[in-house]
């Protein structure tokens, strides 16, 4: 199984960062768990200019968990 996880940051700011995890996980293929990433971080940019927020991805992954398949 497989969570996706994101690190972002303050742009300008690399020690200011925050994780986001996925509550729609985890997944059983790795695929899967880097579309959902793709997912992620398409709708963390829109939402983030939406309201002015200064913030970038920095990190994407998929790590192996324990867990039910969704």
């Amino acid at each position: 199984m497989f969570q996706a996880i994101l690190i972002a940051c303050v742009i300008g700011n690399p020690t200011s960062c925050m994780k986001v995890l996925d509550t729609y996980g985890p997944y059983e293929g790795q695929g899967r768990c880097y579309t959902r990433l793709e997912e992620m971080q398409y709708k963390l940019e829109v939402l983030w200019k939406e309201h002015n927020m200064p913030l970038t991805i920095n990190q994407t992954m998929c790590i192996v968990v324990q867990g039910e398949k969704t």
